[in-house]
């Protein structure tokens, strides 16, 4: 399984970069069976990404100690609701799952929108598709989760104890739907750019994307909160904690995003201010996963020092800077 695992994201790196491509050059041809293909490259990048998920979570559960990943954050006395927890409690197995998540919204998205917005899928499917490309060759390159160790261990050290709580368990998957899904509605703001399609539809196709990945958001937020508050007794909103706090500037964004998209609906304004709150919330989601793997700041929360932390860093910047001017420079040529 491991081999399979290890295989399958290397195949998903491959098919990410051709879903990129093929979608770029189907809408610059005008040719839409290439943009079928790209949809169909989403799926299978879905389809592989859950391959290495399950060859994960069958490793941590037969507990496979040949794995370094399984042996740093399992052991064989850890209830199984745990081992199933540790899936995200490491470095590699959480941006496993970051990827397995914004895949599968990819998919979603390619399959609710297969006979509507055809002159945004292209550029959506591409801004989707870059972002998976990058934390899949994080995982390829930098962070294997499948890498071995030269020796099989006896046990392993299992997951930190302090996260050991059922709050644990599900506040972690709530803050990642809530990051990812902020995906969606930026890629469509990016389509909307490239297309000059720069009236409402955008906004109306990414209404309920934008609320479910902020109500996720809040949900882990105070799930967060609540555990802080029980395993570490600070007794306040996280005595405000950097990584924790990082959480909540995307939120603060998509909130007021989720307000003034419902005045741009109505009255057609506030076009260039919602395309700048879109790419700075999810500017802000990716900097928080900065936070949390650079290293540079030190919590609870945190990994260890590692060399993701450039990775993150031009990613988040490149949203935050450039994508905004670009942003204000297109729309300022529309009419608000």
């Amino acid at each position: 399984m491991n081999d399979i695992g290890g295989a399958a994201l290397k195949f998903a790196f491959v098919t990410v970069i051709y879903a990129i491509v093929i979608a770029l050059l189907g809408v610059w041809r005008q040719r839409p069976e290439m943009l079928r293909s790209a949809e169909r490259a989403t799926y299978g990048v879905f389809g592989l990404v859950t391959i290495a998920m399950v060859a994960m979570l069958y490793a941590l559960l037969a507990h496979d100690f040949r794995l370094q990943y399984v042996a740093s954050v399992s052991s064989r006395a850890m209830p199984t609701f745990y081992v199933i927890a540790s899936l995200w409690g490491g470095q590699e197995g959480s941006m496993l799952l970051w990827l397995w998540l914004l895949t599968m919204y990819s998919a979603l998205v390619v399959g609710q929108n297969r006979y509507r917005n055809r002159e945004l899928m292209p550029y959506v499917i591409a801004t989707l598709m870059t972002t998976s490309l990058l934390f899949v060759a994080m995982l390829v390159i930098v962070e294997d989760p499948f890498r071995q160790l030269p020796h099989e261990v006896r046990d392993g050290q299992g997951l930190n104890p302090l996260l050991q709580n059922p709050l644990m368990v599900i506040h972690p998957p709530n803050l990642y739907l809530g990051f990812v899904g902020f995906a969606v509605p930026f890629a469509f703001a990016i389509g909307a750019l490239a297309s000059g399609r720069l009236d409402a539809q955008w906004i109306r196709s990414i209404r309920r994307w934008t609320l479910v990945a902020w109500l996720f958001l809040g949900v882990g937020i105070l799930l967060g909160g609540q555990w802080a508050y029980v395993e570490l007794g600070w007794g306040g909103y996280w005595a405000w904690d950097p990584v924790e706090n990082a959480s909540f500037m995307p939120w603060l964004t998509g909130t007021a995003f989720l307000h003034s998209v419902m005045i741009q609906e109505k009255k057609g304004m506030l076009k260039v201010w919602n395309m700048a709150l879109i790419i700075l919330t999810y500017g802000l989601s990716i900097f928080g996963t900065f936070l949390t793997r650079s290293g540079v700041i030190s919590s609870v929360h945190a990994f260890a020092q590692s060399s993701l932390g450039p990775y993150f860093f031009a990613l988040s910047g490149r949203d935050l800077n450039s994508r905004c001017h670009f942003a204000g420079e297109a729309s300022a040529t529309a009419p608000q």
